[in-house]
Parts: structure tokens; C-alpha cells; sequence
């Protein structure tokens, strides 16, 4: 079979131009991710070999459980590699590295509560690796993603990160990150949904089936809140495979948190379902606390940047020192496009990356329990391959008026049609030709209704494309614009 080299083109390259032809590259090849990133990885020597990964998989919640998850991992002293996908804003969104300024520099304290910092992949890193990876004589094409997942495994080790954790891109048995050679310490599962059903299947039975496909021998799993018929799939699996297991559920989540000292209102990330993420992160950063891995005296004194401070000597001050980082990390966690306030010309507006029936359905009940009885303005652009159908059952009785933008993307379900869909449910709607277009559109209409004595929230959700879409062009008008914390108006607990 032919090799696939592109070296003849890579000299002197920069780091945009390495980054256009990453991003160029195609969605799905001929192979499996699993396949593709396997044959890279061997060509790259395995860079995650002597790793300590966290590997979670879900339809909804695995990018904020794996952010909630690293803050905590952060906040204890140790420096976290984080793979994720897709980026909103920068390619190099998807490969970041958190830890303490005072870890950074080896005088890491655990009587303290520190700030996190999150430092993405640094331009150079990305031009550099990018042009290794490419240069690789691959028999098998590889996608965007392979690159990212390699590209990020190769920069970890550089780093000499303490934990790696990784987000499956797709599914879980054929998926990319799948390719590691390492046993996950942990293996989570957050949810499973409708999403991809083309290519996962139909049945929730399937998907779970599918996303099982990361477990492993050796490895601990944490199943999240799913129904029955997925969560058996799962479960037989460990069983068969001997992998203990634990599960969150729905009722139980909130006991994680009250066990352990804590309330639903420490979790900085706002969100009715970020509940159950952070109990599945709370969980398994317990685990690994319990196995030993992140105890102080198991730390490795021979880092590449110099030794960390001394453990504390009792069991009791470990225990101590675990808690203050649990609520220290919790307190500190930021996950961007993800119920994410933004003002924007005096005017808030709610971003959220809902994609699919089940995340939209989450959104819903996040609404309900911020505004209880209050109709919302809604900006929505999605894709044509998801189920907008269900999406829309889900959203429009929570809805005053809708405006409608075409996402950019050759996937994208196109504004008119998704206006007619909703109007087609009795709905009202507004097709808007572009993002601008869209917030102007839909900040006449809350003035509107403002005028008519009514409150109106403005919330903005779709595909993850359309978030980022969004984002860059609020970032292009910083006058205008600017992030907001996030502030707590519902009580889970």
C-alpha cells in the first residue's frame, strides 16, 4: 500500500498554514479513527506511554465532566493535559494544560487553595508538531481529529503531565482517542443519547454498546445518569470484563456532593444537568484518591521542572488537603459555550451548546429552573444531520419568538428551513442572513416585548460550530461585548 507523506510541502510552514491544513482535512476516512491513530502512534514511538489518562466518553457532558475533572486533578497540585474537541475560537483550544501558577514553579503548597491557570497549546508547539505528524509516512489518510488526538498525546509528554485526561470525538470503540495503549485509570461514560445515529445506530442500546467500547481491563468506570436499557449494556460489559463499577443517577447525584461536604452552588458552572457532570468528576477524582495516585508522597520528585513540596505526614491532612482542592476546583471550573452569560450591547444573552434532542432537552429544564414561567427570544442555528425534529418539541414551548441562522457549514440546516419547521409548529420565527443579522433581530424583539411589559430572556443555542461562529464574532467587537460570570439562580440542593 502507498505511503501518504507530505513533506515535499511542509518546509518552513507557519503555524496558520499548518493549522488550515489540518483543518481542511476530511471529517471521516476509509479507516476507523482507531485504526488511523493507531498506525500514527506506533510511527510517533507512543507518546502517551507511562501516562496516567482519564479517558470519558458520553453523547452529552463529557467535555464539562473532563474540565470539571482536570480543575479538581489542578487544584491539588498537579499539572493536567486536557484533549478535547472542537474549539469555539482558537485550534488550539483543544489542547491545554492546567495547574497552579505555584506548581508551575515547584513550590506547590496543599495547605492552600490556589488559581488554577489553563495555558493552551502554544503557537510554536502546534507549527512544530503539526509539521512532524504531517510528515509522517502514513499507510492509512488521516483525519482532523487524529492529528489533534496525536498532536496533543506528544505535546503532553513534553510537558511531563501528571494526568492526561482524553475526550472521545465519536462513539467510543472505533473512536481515535481509543488508540492509546494505555489502560485508562478511569473510564467515564456521562450519558447516552440520540446523536450520530447513522453512524452509532438507533437504539440507545446500540450507542451504549458502541461507547462501551472504551472499556478496558484494568480500568475503573463511572456511568452517569442513562436510561436502563443503555446502563445494562455498560454494566455487562464491566462484568464481563471484571472492571468495577459505580453509577450516578439523577436522584443520587446531589448525595456526591452533600457527602463530601459540598452543595450544588460550588459547582461554578451553571446548568441544571452540570449537576450529574460534576458528580461523575467528583467521583472519580475520590477514586483516584482512594487508589493512591493523588496523594502528595506518590507524586514524582524527579520532574523534569523540579520537585514538588513535601506530602503532608498523616492520612488526616491528606484527607484535609483533598477536600480544600475538591471545593477549590469545583469554585474555579470554566467551560466556555456551555450556559456561558455574555453581554453584549447592554443586553445579556445565555449561550449554550445544546446539539441534540438530549442536550436540548437539558437546556429546557435549565431554563425552566432559571425563569420558571418566562418565554424566551431564541437564537438557534443547527446542523441538518442531527434530530432537529425532537429538538424542537423539546424548545418551543419554552419559546415567545425564534430567529433562525444558517451555521457555517456544509452540514448546516439552513435558516429559512428551520424557520419554516417552526413556524410549521406554530411557533413564530425570523430567518436572519447572518450572526450579526441574527442579535440585532432578536435584541429589537426583547425591546419589544419589553415595551409590552414583558421579560423576555435571550438565549442563543445550537451546534458547536454556530457557538464558536457566535463567539468569534463577539470577540471581533470587544466594545460591545464582554464574558460574564456566571451567577447561580437555581437551587439544586
Amino acid at each position: 500500500m502507498p505511503m501518504t507523506a507530505v513533506s515535499s510541502w511542509l518546509v518552513d510552514m507557519t503555524y496558520q498554514e499548518i493549522v488550515d491544513k489540518i483543518e481542511k482535512m476530511r471529517r471521516f476516512g476509509r479507516a476507523t479513527g482507531y485504526q488511523v491513530s493507531r498506525e500514527m502512534l506506533d510511527r510517533l514511538s507512543h507518546p502517551e506511554e507511562g501516562q496516567r489518562v482519564i479517558h470519558i466518553a458520553g453523547t452529552n457532558g463529557k467535555g464539562s465532566t473532563a474540565a470539571i475533572l482536570a480543575y479538581i486533578l489542578a487544584a491539588q497540585g498537579f499539572r493536567v493535559g486536557l484533549f478535547s474537541s472542537p474549539h469555539l475560537l482558537r485550534f488550539n483550544e483543544r489542547i491545554c494544560i492546567l495547574e497552579t501558577e505555584e506548581n508551575r514553579r515547584g513550590a506547590f503548597d496543599a495547605a492552600t487553595a490556589p488559581r488554577v491557570i489553563t495555558r493552551q497549546i502554544s503557537d510554536d508547539a502546534v507549527r512544530r508538531l503539526g509539521e512532524k505528524i504531517l510528515e509522517l509516512p502514513m499507510e492509512l489518510p488521516p483525519t482532523m481529529f487524529d492529528i489533534c488526538f496525536c498532536m496533543g498525546l506528544c505535546y503532553f509528554r513534553e510537558e511531563v503531565c501528571d494526568f492526561v485526561i482524553l475526550e472521545t470525538g465519536l462513539g467510543g470503540k472505533y473512536d481515535s482517542t481509543r488508540a492509546s495503549s494505555v489502560v485508562p485509570l478511569i473510564s467515564i461514560i456521562t450519558s447516552i443519547g440520540l446523536d450520530h445515529t447513522a453512524i452509532l445506530g438507533n437504539r440507545p442500546e446500540e450507542i451504549a454498546e458502541n461507547k462501551a467500547g472504551i472499556l478496558r481491563p484494568g480500568t475503573r468506570c463511572i456511568l452517569g445518569p442513562m436510561e436502563e436499557a443503555a446502563s445494562r449494556v455498560i454494566i455487562r460489559r464491566c462484568r464481563q470484563e471484571g472492571i468495577p463499577f459505580w453509577q450516578v443517577t439523577k436522584s443520587g447525584a446531589k448525595d456526591i456532593f452533600l457527602a463530601r461536604g459540598l452543595k450544588r452552588e460550588d459547582l461554578a458552572l451553571e446548568g441544571h444537568y452540570q449537576l450529574y457532570n460534576g458528580a461523575c468528576a467528583i467521583l472519580a477524582a475520590e477514586i483516584l484518591h482512594e487508589m493512591g495516585v493523588t496523594c502528595q508522597k506518590e507524586r514524582k520528585t524527579d520532574r523534569a521542572r523540579g520537585s514538588v513540596t513535601t506530602a503532608p505526614d498523616s492520612v488526616r491532612e491528606e484527607n484535609q488537603a483533598f477536600c480544600r482542592a475538591l471545593r477549590s476546583g469545583l469554585a474555579q471550573v470554566s467551560w466556555p459555550g456551555r450556559m456561558e452569560r455574555v453581554n453584549y450591547r447592554g443586553r445579556q444573552i445565555l449561550i449554550d451548546g445544546a446539539h441534540n434532542p438530549q442536550g436540548v432537552d437539558a437546556l429546557a429544564k435549565s431554563l425552566r429552573g432559571l425563569y420558571q414561567d418566562t418565554t424566551c427570544v431564541f437564537i438557534i442555528g443547527i446542523l441538518a444531520d442531527k434530530e432537529y425534529d425532537l429538538m424542537l418539541e423539546e424548545i418551543l414551548p419554552l419559546a415567545a419568538e425564534v430567529v433562525t441562522v444558517t451555521v457555517d457549514s456544509d452540514r448546516a440546516l439552513q435558516a429559512e428551513r428551520l424557520a419554516a419547521l417552526i413556524r410549521g409548529r406554530g411557533g413564530c420565527a425570523h430567518r436572519a442572513g447572518s450572526v450579526s443579522e441574527a442579535l440585532e433581530l432578536a435584541a429589537d424583539i426583547c425591546k419589544r416585548r419589553e415595551g409590552q411589559g414583558i421579560r423576555s430572556p435571550l438565549v442563543l443555542f445550537g451546534s458547536l460550530y454556530f457557538v464558536g461562529q457566535v463567539k468569534a464574532f463577539l470577540a471581533d467587537s470587544p466594545e460591545e461585548f464582554r464574558p460574564e460570570a456566571a451567577q447561580k439562580r437555581e437551587s439544586d440542593i
